[in-house]
């Protein structure tokens, strides 16, 4: 059962981001991301391992990914190393 939406924008787009990267680049490129901006070990666990866990919001962003990289509304943020 899917989490409810959650209320902190920021670790919100962090998450969303991290999962997008998941897809992209591989899981230790999201880890690595998620973990440099503060997003605790069971939140990461819990979204990179169980997609069934996941909140409404990040699988959305997830399907919005556009075919040559980011959604738009993610290509501001900081780039991954």
């Amino acid at each position: 059962m899917p989490y409810l939406e959650r209320h902190d924008a920021g670790l919100r787009d962090i998450v969303q981001r991290g999962l997008v990267l998941d897809a992209e680049r591989g899981t230790l490129k999201a880890w690595i991301y998620m973990k440099e901006h503060g997003v605790s070990d069971t939140v990461m666990l819990r979204v990179l391992t169980r997609p069934d866990q996941r909140r409404l919001s990040d699988t959305s962003a997830l399907r919005s990914a556009r075919s040559d990289g980011l959604p738009l509304r993610y290509r501001e943020m900081t780039t991954v190393r």
